[in-house]
């Protein structure tokens, strides 16, 4: 594969400074009202899409290991798994339908459906 050229570099470094901001900006809005479920699930969501985004910085740290490299994309796309669910309740508490009766439901449903990708990734 080799050294990366410069848009492989250009890529890298985007995807490195997308995974850090959404990092810092998960865990600030974390901090700032853990106690808020809009606030936990938002958090959820950005760690996670963070976790996404870090994959051409970390394959770019490893591209000499195939195997390695396999099972560290594995692991960061199943992180992705959840993210459709987590944004999901994310919107489900930003619009007040998390107190209506069978939410919970719906929600542990879509907890099973990301659990059931999760199982694919690997």
């Amino acid at each position: 594969m080799g050294h990366p050229n410069l848009f492989q570099s250009f890529y890298i470094i985007s995807s490195l400074s997308a995974s850090v901001f959404c990092f810092l900006l998960g865990i600030f809005v974390f901090l700032n009202g853990p106690r808020d479920a809009i606030k936990k699930s938002f958090s959820i969501v950005t760690v996670l899409i963070g976790i996404w985004t870090s994959f051409p910085f970390i394959s770019s740290l490893i591209f000499n290991l195939p195997m390695l490299n396999l099972q560290i994309v594995r692991l960061l796309y199943a992180a992705a798994s959840f993210v459709p669910c987590v944004y999901f309740i994310f919107t489900i508490h930003a619009i007040g339908l998390d107190k209506q009766p069978g939410s919970r439901r719906i929600v542990n449903a879509s907890y099973a459906l990301s659990g059931f990708f999760f199982l694919f990734s690997f």
